[in-house]
């Protein structure tokens, strides 16, 4: 209900996303999908693990297949295997920039942030099938809940950035989780 009063808080994202789908009408988009999806596949697992202090060795990436060779700690494996299902990375490079945007220019943002989040939902659907070896490592249970959770966070901090700005919306977020942790706690002891 909330968000039918304040549609206009997230109208310019709703037209990013309506774009990039009437974009993937134009033929030199629709050839080229293929090739962006399984690219951008790949570099979000390279990105992930370099977040992961994992050093990348090599990228290998054709039309329709690829592979990370990475070398590091275990630490983050689930988060370096999963990325390219759940972690829409440059969504939040575009939340980053839209913080040196002056206020009255953030709707072009909110159209970026739209626009590449409607790329990111169409790989995460096409590609999120439980015969990928990604899915295999962790399981096919374990995976699906991981990238379930992931999804319902980042949803949520990217509406809180588009409602609330960056910062503000990062301090909400985690001050509600910590909230319910302090509960829980509570409730245990």
């Amino acid at each position: 209900w909330w968000a039918v009063l304040h549609i206009k808080i997230y109208m310019w994202f709703m037209i990013g996303i309506l774009a990039f789908f009437l974009l993937r009408k134009i033929p030199f988009y629709a050839k080229n999908e293929e090739f962006l999806q399984t690219h951008s596949h790949e570099l979000t697992h390279a990105i992930v693990g370099i977040i992961f202090l994992q050093e990348i060795l090599s990228i290998e990436s054709e039309k329709n297949r690829g592979v990370v060779w990475h070398r590091g700690g275990k630490f983050g494996g689930i988060f370096i295997s999963l990325a390219p299902y759940c972690f829409p990375v440059f969504v939040y490079a575009v939340i980053l920039f839209r913080i040196i945007g002056a206020n009255a220019q953030w709707y072009v943002f909110d159209i970026l942030i739209g626009l590449i989040l409607g790329f990111y939902l169409l790989c995460f659907w096409k590609d999120t099938r439980l015969q990928q070896p990604d899915l295999q490592r962790y399981g096919p249970v374990c995976s699906m809940i991981f990238i379930v959770m992931m999804w319902f966070f980042h949803a949520s901090l990217i509406l809180l950035c588009i409602r609330k700005g960056f910062v503000n919306a990062i301090t909400y977020l985690f001050q509600q989780y910590w909230d319910t942790l302090v509960n829980w706690w509570n409730l245990i002891f």
